[in-house]
This record gives structure tokens, C-alpha cells and sequence, in this order.
């Protein structure tokens, strides 16, 4: 996740420092915008801008994600760990965006759209309107 139009990263985990071996556990390492790059072999093939309501929020969780000890494939909620699509999901929820959220017609069901699928979650929430009078936006960016 990087700050719009940005290479400033806000986060980027992996379970390993740059150019190390891919793992499904580790320790858990921030990479900048170029390791990112790198490790994921190009650009991203889609790309998210969510406006967050609650940036102050948002930063809170950030500095609590980046400070897990462990990056694990499946991270606990109730462990020093997390991963790339847990820290990003718990961070924008927190700023406000409603990732669990539901409007009348198209519930948002946590349990089917697990962080894993985060991109499925955004994907969604790009189709809908605010939810409850909140002015939030994404856009999908292919």
C-alpha cells in the first residue's frame, strides 16, 4: 500500500529481507516501493485508490501492523503475526473504509471475503455507493 500517486510506501511486508528466498513464514520485514517491485516481479496487475475517511486511525493500525514480529501465510488474530493483505485490510478498515460493512441489497459477509481476498473486497465496495452516509471512495485501476 503506498500513498496515492506515490512511491512512498506505507506498507509492504514480506517474510523475508530483499532478494532472500520466498517463505510461507518469517520475520516480518517492510520493503520500500523499488524491493516491492522487485519482489513481485513488475507492476501490480490492478490497483486500488481508496479514499480513507479517518486517516488518523488508518496510521494507528498501520504502525501496529508494521510492529508484528511475523509475516505467516494464515497469521492469527491472536498472535504477533500478520501478513500483506491482513495488515492492509485491518489498517483501511480502521481509517473508515467499510470493509465489513453491508448496505440493504449487497452485504459485505467477512467470513466469504476473507483479507486474502482483499482485492475481491475492493473490487465490490468500487460498485457500490457510501454506505450509511459515508464519503468513501475506490476506484479500480486496471
Amino acid at each position: 500500500m503506498a500513498k496515492a500517486g506515490t512511491q512512498d510506501m506505507i506498507l509492504s511486508q514480506f517474510p523475508h529481507k530483499p532478494g532472500e528466498p520466498s517463505r510461507t513464514n518469517g520475520k516480518n520485514t517492510f520493503l520500500n516501493y523499488a524491493e516491492t517491485f522487485k519482489e513481485e516481479g513488475g507492476d501490480p496487475d490492478i490497483k486500488f485508490r481508496v479514499t480513507v475517511p479517518n486517516a488518523r486511525a488508518m496510521n494507528a493500525a498501520v504502525y501496529v501492523e508494521r510492529h508484528h514480529e511475523w509475516w505467516d501465510k494464515w497469521p492469527s488474530k491472536f498472535a504477533d503475526e500478520t501478513h500483506c493483505a491482513r495488515s492492509v485490510y485491518n489498517s483501511i478498515q480502521a481509517g473508515g473504509v467499510p470493509l465489513t460493512g453491508q448496505d440493504d441489497d449487497n452485504p459485505i459477509i467477512p467470513e466469504q471475503l476473507l483479507p486474502g481476498n482483499l482485492g475481491d473486497i475492493l473490487l465490490e465496495l468500487s460498485k457500490r455507493k457510501p454506505v450509511n452516509g459515508q464519503q468513501w471512495k475506490v476506484e479500480v485501476i486496471k
